[in-house]
């Protein structure tokens, strides 16, 4: 069985278009996560620091999310 802990260290969001605007008919929605490393703890364990952002076009606002994934599983045994 695998398991999987998530740890949000730092959380941030800004919206760039004004409250009494009027949003545009269309907006793209760039979602990217990034894996910037892997720490293998043990057989079983590792440790993946990493960052979830979200960007918008036009520049509606901007979102993103850093942490790290910490993955816990049992070794497979003959298969």
């Amino acid at each position: 069985m695998l398991r999987v802990t998530v740890q949000i260290t730092n959380l941030t969001g800004e919206r760039f278009w004004g409250y009494e605007s009027q949003l545009p008919p269309q907006v793209q929605i760039a979602v990217n996560i990034n894996i910037v490393g892997l720490d293998l703890k043990s057989e079983s364990t590792a440790d993946a620091p990493f960052v979830f952002t979200v960007n918008y076009n036009p520049s509606v606002a901007q979102l993103s999310v850093k942490g790290r994934a910490q993955v816990f599983g049992e070794k497979r045994r003959g298969l």
